[in-house]
This record gives structure tokens, sequence and C-alpha cells, in this order.
């Protein structure tokens, strides 16, 4: 029966990612709507058990607390004539999609541990599919190419180069990482690995362990002319036109109209100005900062917005995390979700550092947010199944917890 339930982990992990993405495996059907059923029930039942805990402060209950939120949004977007019912729903549907963090309660850590073995195998292949890519053989939905950068990379391909690094042998694990890692030189995804190193440097400074930030410090110091090559080189600029350095400048320029009708996709440049040009928004229409402009889908006939940076779209963009909450929901919205951010760190920061669980998600959910300004980093549906399953299995391996699930 155990083998069964974590069976089903990797039937949802199969659904949110629509067959991995594979062409021979992928529905016409959105199988989202089936996930986001589960997640619904799971902030239920966790009502109906621990209601009355409700108002203390840690990671479950944040969650709950930002659902809930984004369920009364919805509905007053919906009876405020602001979108109609069918496109505010999708919305909801697609950001509610944090409820499945909860999913993961009534699994064990033994289960937990073969559903991600499991997952594991499976993005190995899914590896092999991508790199079948660079000798022009395409098994996946889309040829999502960016000049010469390859797309349909496995959704948790940096994931597991951080589970193979604290879980596997020294022989063994990077002939696993390597592979991984490699996949971010190979769709130009200079954020990743920018991202990842910083995950691991503020990692080791939170441990106090000045030799590994050594090391890290040597490798980059060694490697600068590298470095420096590869950030100035103008074949991994996203738009042709100007290097990584040049898009740093840009990036820091806070006059976004000097931009309007400048191909910026998808660099550094594009997202800061992308974000600001959100924030004065909201500052120019004050009744907008609580509550944001409701949750209006991108393509609904009732969207009014218009921006002068909107090429990849007027509220959200796959380039950044933090404009589409901010802009949807407000001052209030996006502080639910830096207080789930903080209970989760902080659940994560007062274990012990030396655990490869503790290490796992901590780099991990560190990596997640030094991309948000890179990606939709917490808004990727198998990033919040992982931030669930090891949430829930540091809690289960740990015995230094109340029947609230608060730490002693």
């Amino acid at each position: 029966m155990k083998g069964k339930r974590a069976i089903s982990l990797v039937f949802l992990y199969a659904a949110i990612t629509n067959g991995f993405n594979l062409k021979i495996l992928a529905t016409n059907y959105d199988l989202t709507y089936l996930s986001f059923a589960f997640g619904t029930y799971a902030v239920f039942s966790y009502l109906l058990k621990k209601g009355k805990e409700l108002f203390v402060l840690n990671v479950e209950n944040s969650v709950v607390w930002l659902y809930i939120f984004l369920a009364i949004h919805f509905l007053a977007t919906v009876f405020l004539s602001i979108d109609s019912l069918k496109f505010s729903f999708i919305v909801f549907r697609q950001w509610g999609l944090i409820s499945i963090f909860l999913l993961f309660r009534n699994f064990s850590v033994k289960e937990i541990d073969q559903a991600l073995k499991w997952i594991f195998l499976i993005t190995i292949v899914w590896l092999i599919l991508y790199y079948l890519q660079l000798v022009g053989i395409n098994l996946f939905i889309e040829e999502r190419f960016l000049t010469s950068f390859k797309r349909n990379t496995p959704y948790l391909s940096i994931f597991f180069a951080i589970y193979a690094f604290y879980n596997f042998k020294k022989k063994e694990k990077w002939l696993i990482i390597l592979p991984f890692l490699w996949t971010t030189v190979t769709s130009g995804s200079r954020g990743a690995l920018t991202g990842l190193v910083l995950s691991f440097v503020v990692f080791y400074a939170i441990m106090k362990k000045s030799k590994q930030i050594l090391i890290i410090g040597l490798i980059f110091f060694f490697g600068q002319t590298y470095i420096t090559k590869f950030l100035s080189n103008e074949t991994f600029s996203r738009n042709g036109e100007m290097s990584f350095l040049e898009e740093l400048k840009n990036g820091f320029n806070t006059d976004y109209k000097h931009f309007h009708g400048v191909n910026l996709d998808g660099t550094f440049a594009y997202r800061t100005l992308y974000l600001s040009e959100r924030i004065d928004y909201l500052l120019n229409h004050p009744q907008n900062i609580p509550f944001g402009v409701g949750s209006i889908y991108e393509t609904s006939p009732n969207n009014y917005l218009h921006f002068f940076i909107q090429h990849s779209g007027r509220i959200e963009t796959d380039d950044l995390f933090w404009a589409a909450p901010l802009l949807r929901y407000g001052f209030i919205g996006i502080s639910l979700y830096i207080i789930f951010f903080f209970s989760y760190f902080r659940f994560f920061a007062r274990q012990n550092l030396n655990d490869k669980t503790i290490k796992t998600g901590s780099v991990f959910f560190l990596f997640l947010l030094f991309t948000s300004m890179n990606t939709w980093s917490f808004t990727i549906v198998p990033n919040i199944m992982v931030m669930g399953m090891y949430y829930y299995k540091a809690k289960k391996s740990l015995s230094q917890y109340t029947v609230s699930g608060t730490i002693k």
C-alpha cells in the first residue's frame, strides 16, 4: 500500500508537468485543475484538524493564510465585476496551486523518499531526451529554441544537482551533477548559474563555514577570465544586441519610458524595468496598493492595463516572479508570500544545518529565492511540490516538534 501511495506522487508530478512535457505522453486536457482540486482538499483537511491553531506563525498556516486570501480575492474580483468568473478562476487556479504544498502532510518519510527516487530516475531520462535536441531529435511538445539555446530542460534539474551533491558519494555525485548543471549553459540560463552560486555562498555563510566559501571564491577568482568573457559575449545576450554587462547597466536605469519599443526580452534590464513600472503604477493608483488590481487574467477582455514595458505580458511574465503578485494582489498579497518564504526558511535555519535533508532543502529554497528575479520560480508547480516534500520530510524526521508543528 505504501508503494502505491508513493506512486501517486509520481502521477501527480506527471500531471503537473503534462506528461513530462513529452509529445507521446502529453494531453490536451489541463491536468493542473486536478492538482488544484487535491490541493484545495488538503487546505480544507488542514483547517478541520488545525483550525484552532491557525493564528500560530508557522509554515503550514502561512500557506493556508495565502490560499484563503487568494480565494477571497478571486470572489471579490467576480462580485465587483473586475473580471469574469471564467478568467478570474483561471488566475485563482494558477496561484492557488500553492495549496499542493500541504498534500504531503499525510505521507511518511519513506514514501516521500521513494517518490523522490522515482522522480529522480524519470528526470534522468528527461535529461537524456533533452540532450538529444543537440543532435536534432526533439520528442517534446514544443520546439522551444532561442537562437542557439535549447529549452525543455527538466524542471528539477537544479534541485537534483543539489540533491546529488548532498546525498551521493563523492565518486558518483559529479557524474550526476555535471550533466544537470550543463543544462544551464545549453539553455543560456545565466541567472540559474548565478543563483546557484549565491545559494551555496549564503548557506555556508549561515553555517559559518569559511572553508567552503573560500573554495567557491577561489574557483571564481581563477575562473574570472572565462567568466568575464562569458558575461561579455554577445552570443549569451538574449536579444543579440547587448552583452550581459550592458544589461546590468541598463537594469539600474529606472526610466522605463526610455526603453519603450526596445527589444529587451529576457534581459536583466527588462526584468528590473518591468517591475519598476508596475510599482510606479501602484504608487500612482493608491487605491490599488492594499489589494492590487484584482485577479485579472492576462488575456481577458477586461484587462485594461497598458505599460511601456509589456512585450511578454502586461500582468504576467515568465521572466520574473514578483511583478504579477504585487500588481494583482497588492501590498497585502505580496506580504503573505513573504511571510510564507520567511516561515519556510526560518524552519530550516533552526534545524541541524549539517543534516543532508536540511542542507538540500535550504540550498534549493535559496536558489528559488535568488532566481525569483529571473523566473517564475515560486509558481512553477514542481518547485512547490519539492518544497512541500522536503518540508514534511524534515519535519517528520526531526523530533523537536510539538503536536501543533511549531518549533520548541
